[in-house]
């Protein structure tokens, strides 16, 4: 129930969110959140696939993110495959950039690590375990999940920037159809669009 009115409070405001379209009790308070969302892909489910080095899983993964795009009217339809991997990029650079400056500005925590897992591909918030919003700035606070420390609310963007920097490893890998170095794309134009819509 936390999750969904936190989802439902979020979306009144303007914040982009997955939706709850159910709830199913389970017996011991235990319960199944069934969401709904107009393209529910985390920069997780492709992070996995690029670590792993599958190149054929990771641009199923990036192809159907953006046809699902094009589909909801979010995003232009490329025919050239180069083009394809270009806007994708390009997209999630805007769409983080907004995201982090809303998340600072709306005093919204929400744990941007490097496996975007709290996150959509199109900047939504998803799985409300560690998100937060404060009536007031809180410069300090940390989610604490056991031995680990999250960022603060100004540390996000550090995170978010760093997402576009390998969804911009992402393109090149698949352009180049070789996985290319993270490092090797430190001064991405991606970036630079990023700081821009930030």
């Amino acid at each position: 129930l936390a999750a969904a009115l936190m989802s439902e409070a979020l979306h009144s405001a303007g914040i982009r969110t997955e939706r709850t379209l159910a709830i199913l009790e389970l017996p011991r308070g235990q319960a199944i959140v069934v969401r709904a969302g107009r393209n529910l892909l985390r920069p997780a489910h492709l992070f996995a696939p690029l670590k792993q080095n599958d190149l054929v899983r990771l641009e199923a993964a990036v192809e159907y993110w953006i046809d699902r795009q094009v589909a909801n009217g979010d995003l232009p339809a490329e025919p050239a495959r180069e083009r394809r991997f270009a806007a994708f990029a390009d997209a999630v650079a805007d769409t983080f950039g907004r995201m982090a400056a809303t998340f600072e500005r709306e005093y919204v925590f929400c744990w941007l690590h490097w496996d975007g897992d709290n996150i959509l591909l199109d900047g939504g918030i998803i799985d409300y375990g560690s998100v937060r919003q404060f009536g007031l700035f809180h410069r300090g606070y940390r989610f604490d999940d056991g031995p680990r420390w999250s960022t603060t609310i100004t540390e996000q963007r550090v995170k978010a920037r760093r997402i576009v920097q390998v969804v911009a490893q992402i393109r090149e890998t698949l352009i180049r159809r070789r996985r290319v170095p993270l490092s090797a794309l430190a001064h991405d134009p991606v970036l630079a669009r990023f700081d821009r819509a930030f």
